[in-house]
């Protein structure tokens, strides 16, 4: 009797080493953490880049104590995992599955040894091409910034094409690093590793089709180079500035502050009018039609309509406006008016006021604008020829 209680004496004191053991982990990390906290300023400053911040203070301490926490609950496993066969060896009725137990612990030790061992080779290896294909990777990068900043001239490949060029080199090289590294990993060669492989694959087959279709757009679209970030361009029903050209979508900040994404693929298909690309050389064209009537002398249309455009501040005076006469009508004739101007980002303003003059310009000279068209029935007839004199270039 004795005996027993003396066995359940030791199950008890190697029971309670543990749990002291476990509080004893649970509050020095409660305290490490706490303690990190209150030092987060004094001892811990942001990871910066060229004057940018790329991980902040909250971050570091963030992770540090994310990892903190991860140590604790390996080493609470790892005491409870090891308490158990020794309190159940000194139980009479639980020794023989302790033994078992402390058996199977030991095999999974050492195989895990041997296994660690075996890697360390392998490690190197792994290291050694991760070396290798960052310093390519950043060699590319600066090769290729300094050609997007046109610092290197490489004849026939355009500045806009270096960073979609990048990104795809810097695809396939991860790639090719990625096939290299793959049968030196821990488990490259089971069953799991291989159906897992398998199921990713399966996966990214049936839900990527239309994201590679926007990425195989995007590579087209940044070698087409029909507009680059920043250029006023007019997609679709959506007119705006390009704030992101990514390789799946393309996004744009239209005139009223509405940020609209695009599919690349939306954008592959549809017209694409760039009203930058040519606004910064040879200034962009504004163009609007109105119709008047036959009884008011087209030199006269033509004199009200460019003195209504020199009074826009949007519009080049020293580019002289010029009008076409696009179409004779049943009831009127339609006159376009055409202004030079170098401003693309104020397209919807400049119209605005190109519209205000000409209402403005034409009333002040007592002439009717027949848009939209309208009809009007006279009781006698009319001659409504107008009285041209002698043409005059005006």
């Amino acid at each position: 009797m004795f005996n027993n209680y003396t066995i359940h004496f030791k199950a008890i004191i190697n029971f309670s080493i543990g749990l002291a053991l476990v509080i004893a982990i649970f509050y020095v990390f409660h305290f490490l953490i706490s303690f990190f906290l209150k030092k987060e300023r004094h001892w811990f400053k942001p990871i910066t880049f060229k004057d940018n911040e790329i991980i902040s203070t909250g971050m570091l301490v963030s992770s540090i104590s994310n990892i903190l926490k991860a140590i604790k609950w390996l080493l609470i496993l790892s005491v409870v995992y090891l308490m158990i066969p020794f309190v159940l060896q000194e139980l009479p009725f639980t020794h023989d599955y302790a033994v078992s137990l402390m058996a199977s612990i030991e095999a999974d030790l050492r195989k895990i040894g041997h296994s660690l061992l075996g890697f360390i080779p392998n490690i190197f290896f792994i290291i050694v091409t991760i070396l290798i294909t960052r310093s390519l990777l950043r060699f590319m990068k600066f090769i290729f910034l300094k050609i997007s900043k046109e610092d290197i001239v490489v004849m026939g490949f355009y500045p806009e094409w270096s960073n979609t060029t990048f990104q795809l080199l810097r695809f396939f090289v991860c790639m090719f690093a990625l096939v290299i590294i793959y049968p030196y990993l821990p488990g490259a060669g089971t069953k799991a590793l291989e159906g897992m492989s398998v199921f990713l694959g399966l996966l990214i087959s049936l839900g990527s089709s239309s994201a590679i279709a926007n990425m195989i757009a995007g590579v087209m679209i940044s070698y087409m180079r029909a507009f680059k970030e920043g250029d006023y361009v007019k997609i679709g029903e959506s007119t705006g500035r390009i704030i992101e050209k990514g390789l799946i979508v393309t996004k744009i900040m239209t005139y009223k502050n509405e940020e609209v994404t695009i599919p690349n693929t939306q954008v592959l298909s549809s017209h694409v009018t760039n009203y930058s690309s040519q606004a910064k050389t040879e200034e962009l064209i504004l163009y609007t039609t109105i119709t008047i009537g036959y009884d008011t002398p087209w030199t006269l249309v033509h004199k009200v309509m460019i003195e209504a455009a020199n009074k826009c501040s949007m519009v080049n005076k020293e580019k002289k406006p010029f009008i076409l006469q696009t179409a004779l009508n049943d009831f009127h004739i339609s006159y376009q008016l055409n202004v030079y101007t170098g401003h693309a980002k104020s397209i919807p303003a400049a119209y605005s006021e190109l519209h205000q003059n000409l209402q403005q310009v034409f009333a002040e000279y007592g002439i009717e604008i027949m848009s939209p068209g309208f009809t009007v029935l006279r009781n006698s007839p009319k001659d409504t020829t107008p009285n041209l004199g002698p043409l005059e270039n005006v």
